[in-house]
């Protein structure tokens, strides 16, 4: 059992919440920001090799030999073919340090915004004994992170989608493949790893160029995060059994949200990605705006060119944010109060 105690509340815990003036210093700041550090690198690890078979189907021309998937499985296995196991992981370096801290803002974030929207709750040290926080806080200060960590999150997003693309481009071009739009070959721009991505475009294209798909960014993640953090309150209270919580009730909660997460906005991290992924010169660019790249998307192939890429990312939903949530809940009963 995984317990949310007196001084361990990791939200609401399904009957946490009370008035109490805050306690703890910089180190309940720190204490939460290190257990959302850990569930940065536990989402990570394991949603990974998802995310990159997501982001290949959502990328890829859907007709002709541009089309170099079939499908998601065709993606598994054209990636172990041509590129190993490490294929799954190309980009993980940018989420893995960049979650570190996105994740660690992200959390601190979440519980400095329910603090404010409840006049004065301190959900780091309160008893499970007292009322719980309207579930409409949980809703609100999700928003606020989702708006909050958009200035981290969408460079990391875009050095990722980057290098997870590469394989994908160079094997159109080996086909000699027009991408619509093109009347001519350009030339694939290749970086060596993820950090040779950020310090080559950081170079030639400056802010502009790390905050490619930035406008993208913050519109998927203002009402994603607001649904993410109020499914996930919502079901530890049906599930939670006298304040307590079990390894599975946190599973099963951070799966729905995870899950709900992914269905509010899946078209818009669509466009996001396409966008993220597009050529960093602008006069190579294919995509210049939200509104173009939703328009060349639904000439493409309708409405379903916005669910591309989703049976990898549902398979994703349940594990990588059970293995975030229990790395929260076990970092802060491990770490001294």
């Amino acid at each position: 059992m995984v317990v949310v105690s007196d001084g361990d509340a990791v939200s609401g815990g399904g009957g946490g919440g009370g008035m109490s003036k805050r306690k703890g210093g910089w180190w309940a700041g720190m204490r939460t920001t290190l257990a959302g550090a850990a569930g940065g690198w536990g989402l990570v690890l394991v949603g990974h090799p998802f995310d990159t078979v997501k982001v290949r189907l959502q990328t890829q021309a859907q007709h002709g030999e541009g089309r170099v998937y079939s499908g998601a499985w065709d993606c598994v296995k054209k990636t172990v073919q041509w590129e190993g196991i490490r294929g799954f992981y190309k980009g993980v370096a940018s989420p893995l340090v960049g979650n570190m801290f996105i994740r660690g803002i992200n959390y601190y974030t979440f519980m400095e915004a329910l603090h404010f929207l409840s006049g004065g709750v301190d959900m780091r040290r309160t008893p499970n004994s007292m009322p719980a926080l309207p579930l409409a806080d949980f809703w609100m200060a999700g928003g606020l992170v989702g708006i909050t960590v958009t200035s981290l999150e969408s460079p990391v997003d875009m050095f990722k989608s980057q290098m997870q693309v590469q394989i994908m481009t160079v094997k159109q071009m080996e086909r000699g493949v027009l991408l619509p739009g093109q009347t001519h070959h350009v030339k694939p721009q290749l970086y060596k790893n993820v950090f040779d991505c950020a310090f080559r475009i950081a170079r030639t294209y400056g802010l502009r160029g790390i905050y490619l798909g930035a406008g993208a960014t913050v519109v998927r993640n203002a009402p994603s995060y607001s649904v993410y953090y109020g499914v996930n309150e919502g079901t530890r209270r049906l599930l939670s059994e006298d304040g307590e919580l079990s390894n599975s009730a946190i599973i099963v909660s951070a799966g729905a949200a995870g899950i709900l997460f992914w269905l509010s906005v899946y078209p818009l991290d669509v466009i996001k990605s396409a966008m993220q992924s597009d050529h960093l010169d602008p006069r190579h660019r294919r995509y210049h705006t939200i509104v173009d790249c939703a328009r060349q998307m639904y000439t493409e192939q309708g409405i379903a060119r916005f669910w591309r890429g989703l049976t990898p990312c549902m398979a994703r939903a349940v594990p990588a944010n059970a293995a975030m949530w229990l790395a929260i809940e076990y970092t802060l009963r491990w770490l001294p109060q």
